[in-house]
């Protein structure tokens, strides 16, 4: 195994060719548990060997999961809190609509009957 510094210094040589920001993009690589090393052939090639740990891709995975269930489970409360209200809004509407066509109808009728008969039984 190199030594930190030129580990570190075939890192970026490493990610340089791959087409990665040395730095910035080593140290994000890193902090997500990747391992980047350079495999060095008999013939003196090299080749950079960049892995992103399984453990770091199911976590990344896990969290877009749940991410997308949490809007999800939001979305649906709210369409079925407002499909409850409007309905319940309605339902009032439709009541009380009702209660005053009964109403005026009552009061229609016995205001005809009182013009047309002299008493009503009571």
């Amino acid at each position: 195994m190199w030594p930190k510094a030129t580990h570190a210094r075939t890192s970026n040589y490493c990610l340089k060719e791959e087409g990665f920001d040395t730095d910035r993009d080593r140290s994000l690589l890193e902090s997500q548990g990747a391992s980047i090393s350079s495999s060095f052939s008999e013939m003196g090639s090299s080749k950079c060997v960049v892995v992103v740990g399984a453990a770091a891709q199911a976590a990344t995975v896990v969290v877009v999961v749940v991410v997308v269930v949490v809007i999800v489970v939001v979305v649906v409360v709210v369409v079925v809190v407002v499909v409850v209200v409007v309905v319940v809004v309605v339902v009032l509407v439709v009541v009380v609509a009702v209660v005053v066509a009964v109403a005026v109808v009552v009061v229609v009728v016995i205001t005809g009957l009182k013009q047309h008969c002299c008493t009503l039984p009571t």
